[in-house]
């Protein structure tokens, strides 16, 4: 069986359409509906198998934990509330997903298609991995066709992954997540340090409802996402992931210490955390070298002269 986990927060109608889509076009599913302290009613007629109340809204992450509790499946696929899978379209990622242990992620298009320029229409192909100017991990789109119908890439950006049940101990999102931002970079950068491919599957097709821009360039959402959040989410991923030698020369100082005051920092030395840190360690197979070298393709960063404002990219 496959579950499927939508979470949701004022989505109105769209979370209707999102389970009549599932339905529709996926075989052997449950449908778990994680309801993260909407005001709108939209989930309560919504036709889910089981649907999860949260009283206040703890974030994306924390609610697709509750939802992965609930669930019964031998794979995950993960949704938001305004997505749309083709038909077979996650049954076909499960299927890919069991068989190589990866999480694998279907193409990416709008609700509607979109010409582009030369004739196509827009598609994400999967994600590569970057870094912001300000050091925030970063995913930018792969356009371009792949020539295999199968294959690897970096990053995801939104979901309609899908995980098997037997790895997502290895990729899970860190408890300590709020809100909004960080959710996907979390697992991101967890499946890199494990040695858990990110598969693109070439032909199914999630749609997704991309939200318009706001007059400051933020993203219209039904809930605010203050940056003070979204750092300490970025913050949490690094301070698990990479060794301390990297957080006290590198993260720290260089990054979220911009941000964050000298007693902020404590709270990523509680032992709560430092036990995450070690455990996290016991099963890391790549170096902290190798997500720059490897992963991102630039220099370390401690041994970076400074440029001004470049983004750091995977080439």
């Amino acid at each position: 069986m496959l579950s499927v986990i939508i979470t949701s927060f004022n989505e109105g109608g769209d979370v209707a359409a999102t389970i009549a889509s599932v339905r529709q076009n996926t075989s052997d599913c449950e449908i778990i509906v994680v309801d993260d302290g909407s005001t709108d009613g939209s989930c309560d007629q919504a036709g889910a198998d089981k649907i999860l109340r949260h009283d206040q809204r703890i974030g994306i992450a924390a609610s697709r934990i509750d939802g992965i509790e609930a669930a019964s499946g031998d794979c995950y696929a993960f949704l938001d509330a305004h997505q749309y899978p083709t038909e077979g379209c996650l049954n076909k990622c499960a299927e890919v997903a069991i068989q190589r242990q990866a999480i694998v992620c279907p193409c990416t298009r709008g609700p509607k298609d979109r010409v582009q320029g030369n004739g196509t229409i827009w598609t994400g192909h999967g994600s590569i991995m970057g870094q912001q100017p300000n050091g925030l991990f970063v995913g930018r789109w792969r356009n371009r066709q792949p020539r295999d119908s199968l294959s690897r890439c970096s990053m995801m950006i939104v979901p309609g992954y899908v995980i098997p049940k037997s790895i997502y101990h290895q990729v899970a999102w860190l408890p300590q997540l709020q809100q909004w931002g960080g959710s996907e970079p979390c697992i991101t950068v967890r499946a890199f340090f494990t040695d858990v491919d990110i598969l693109h599957l070439c032909g199914p097709i999630a749609r997704h409802l991309f939200r318009g821009k706001t007059e400051d360039g933020g993203i219209v959402r039904p809930f605010s996402a203050p940056f003070s959040v979204t750092w300490r989410n970025h913050a949490h991923t690094a301070r698990l992931c990479f060794d301390d030698a990297t957080w006290q020369r590198y993260w720290w100082p260089g990054v979220f210490g911009k941000w964050g005051k000298r007693e902020e920092e404590r709270e990523f030395h509680t032992p709560e955390v430092i036990a995450q840190h070690s455990q996290f360690a016991s099963y890391k197979q790549r170096s902290d070298e190798e997500f720059w070298r490897g992963l991102i393709g630039v220099d370390l960063p401690w041994s970076r002269k400074k440029t001004g404002g470049e983004v750091l990219r995977a080439g």
